[in-house]
């Protein structure tokens, strides 16, 4: 006798689905899993039972900054001229005396093995009411020889600042492990004011891409 792996999976699936919908509780749904011989024959049922993992606490095979912060909203990007892949991440830490709202950092590697460590590619702004108070995720993108960051400004204090909540701007570097400096040129791009997301959304992540034909970028 064996479990049908089809009727497993569709159990297994429907089980996780609970789970991933309300993770702050525990589910514990009596899923019934059809025990079937191997013509199929439907001899038993068996109680298939799912419960919430704790969240895992060895990060010895994840990533984490020398200081032992962790990294978030990864952005790898190619790049030709060094055949080196570099991992854009933001840095969690979120520190409001020393203006570390998770600035962008990345690191850089060549077998997902072995890594170094880049210094702060992005930082957050000291101003209260700058668009970019706290960065968010960052696309990369490079045209002839600059390095341009697309990334998101969050701002906290929007509704006294005068500001909005998120927008996507820009920055732009000849190397890009190295700091990238804000194109304060750059018009920020916001959602139009009216916009239901922008009382729910958080962060944005802006993902930049071209399209060689008809020659324009999304």
């Amino acid at each position: 006798m064996r479990l049908s792996n089809v009727k497993f999976g569709i159990a297994a699936s429907l089980c996780l689905a609970l789970w991933c919908c309300k993770p702050e509780k525990q589910f514990k749904p009596a899923l019934k899993a059809v025990v079937t011989n191997k013509a199929g024959t439907s001899l038993s049922t068996a109680a298939l039972v799912c419960t919430q993992q704790t969240e895992q606490t060895d990060y010895t095979i994840y990533k984490m900054t020398a200081d032992g912060y962790r990294v978030g909203d990864m952005a790898p990007f190619f790049d030709a001229a060094t055949n080196k892949i570099i991992v854009y991440f933001l840095k969690d830490i979120w520190n409001d005396a020393t203006n570390k709202r998770h600035p962008l950092y990345a690191f850089t590697t060549t077998n997902f093995f072995t890594y170094t460590a880049t210094a702060e590619i992005i930082s957050s702004s000291s101003a209260t009411c700058a668009q970019d108070n706290a960065v968010g995720a960052a696309s990369i993108v490079k045209n002839g020889s600059t390095y341009y960051a697309f990334y998101s400004g969050h701002n906290n204090n929007y509704t006294t600042c005068g500001t909005k909540l998120e927008g996507i701007m820009r920055a732009s570097s000849t190397n890009p492990t190295l700091a990238y400096t804000k194109n304060t040129s750059f018009s920020t791009i916001n959602l139009p004011t009216g916009q239901v997301l922008m009382k729910t959304i958080t962060f944005t992540i802006p993902t930049f891409f071209w399209m060689a034909l008809p020659g324009i970028c999304w």
